[in-house]
Formats: C-alpha cells, sequence, structure tokens
C-alpha cells in the first residue's frame, strides 16, 4: 500500500510526505514539490500491532484539545495490511490527562468508518494510557463489562500511533462515549436526557 501527505512549511513550501507498508516494514520518504529530490527516508519494523498514523494539514503538532486540526489525513493501518485513509481532523482530550507527557487524542473522520470491524462511526478517541503502564486496565474492564452484560461496552484496539511521522507509543483505540445508535442508549423523556460523568478524584490519604 502507498498513499502520500501534502506538508505546509511557515514558509509555504509544499512537501510531499509518501509510505509504503508492505505488510512488515514501513518506509517514508520525503520530497520537494519544487525539486523532486530525495531529501530523507526511513524504514521501520512492523510491531504486529495495527497502526494509526495522523497527518494534519499545517504538519504541525497538535497543541488545543478545543480547537480542531482541520483538513488532516487520518490513516488507519490493521495487521492484515488492510487500510482506511480518510480526511478527517483531530485534536487533544481529556482534563490533567491532557497536560502529561504522553497526551491522548480525538479523532473525527469525514465520513464513518468502521476501524477493526467495530461498529461504523465518526468520532474515535486515542487513550494514552500514562498511568497505566500495562496498558490493559481498559482491556480488563472491557472484558468484565462484557462477562456480566452491561448493556454497552467500548470496543478497543492497541495501536501504534504516528503523528505527522513521528512515533507517539502505543495508543488505545476506543469509542468515544457519546449518545448513538451503536453506542450509548440514552432512554428518551421529556424532561431531558444525559450522560453523567464523576469529576471526583480520590487519593490514597483521603479521608
Amino acid at each position: 500500500h502507498q498513499f502520500s501527505v501534502r506538508i505546509y512549511d511557515d514558509k509555504g513550501n509544499v512537501y510531499a510526505v509518501r509510505r509504503k507498508f508492505n505488510g512488515k516494514k514501513f518506509q517514508a520518504w520525503v520530497t520537494y514539490d519544487f525539486s523532486g529530490t530525495i531529501s530523507s527516508s526511513a524504514t521501520a519494523e512492523c510491531t504486529g500491532l495495527p497502526v494509526v498514523m495522523v497527518n494534519t494539514a499545517d504538519g504541525n503538532d497538535i497543541t488545543s484539545k478545543d480547537i480542531w486540526k482541520e483538513g488532516s489525513t487520518l490513516t488507519v493501518i490493521n495487521s492484515d495490511g488492510s487500510v482506511i485513509n480518510s480526511s478527517g481532523k483531530a485534536k487533544g482530550r481529556g482534563n490533567n490527562t491532557w497536560a502529561l507527557a504522553k497526551k491522548p487524542y480525538t479523532i473525527k473522520f469525514s465520513k464513518k468508518q468502521s476501524p477493526f470491524g467495530f461498529p461504523a462511526n465518526k468520532d474515535w478517541a486515542l487513550l494514552a494510557e500514562y498511568y497505566d503502564r500495562t496498558l490493559l486496565r481498559t482491556a480488563f474492564m472491557s472484558a468484565v463489562s462484557r462477562a456480566v452484560g452491561m448493556e454497552w461496552t467500548i470496543n478497543y484496539q492497541h495501536v501504534n500511533l504516528f503523528l505527522n511521522g513521528v512515533f507517539k507509543g502505543v495508543y488505545v483505540l476506543t469509542d468515544k462515549v457519546e449518545e448513538a445508535n451503536n453506542r450509548v442508549k440514552v432512554e428518551k423523556r421529556l424532561d431531558a436526557t444525559y450522560i453523567a460523568r464523576s469529576e471526583e478524584r480520590f487519593s490514597r490519604n483521603a479521608e
């Protein structure tokens, strides 16, 4: 599979970033469109995990959880080599986790997509799981939720995340918790409809 992304620098120069994936290795190289010469290239071994790549339109990092990076390119590469390549947008997410070194993100496809066979939707979360060094708590609690027959349980998949070609680490791609046909079903009432979220924080020393 091969695809390309345009990146603009602060001087208005355009770079063509191309990547190739053969199921085992990723190859990436960058060319200046006005010269056509290769300025850099890299090859990386595939770990076996699926890959999510987010490339912003301006090539700059995501620095806000309130302002979307419009015009981004969102690519999901499954372990079997199948690819979702779509336009969309991305931004940060979280409360105190947004201030951590490994940041969580929200991505939104321009059209509904079904990564890893999950029910199709536009909105997805990329959890950094910074406080969970095992990266297994979300997976474990989701398994428990399904085992006890909860009405709805998030879908999840561990992925390698690349942001503008830079490896950000192993993340957990999950459903966004929201009212939707394939997500949280909220009883409709005449007065109001709610999804509640606890903002309490607990510590070992709390009385």
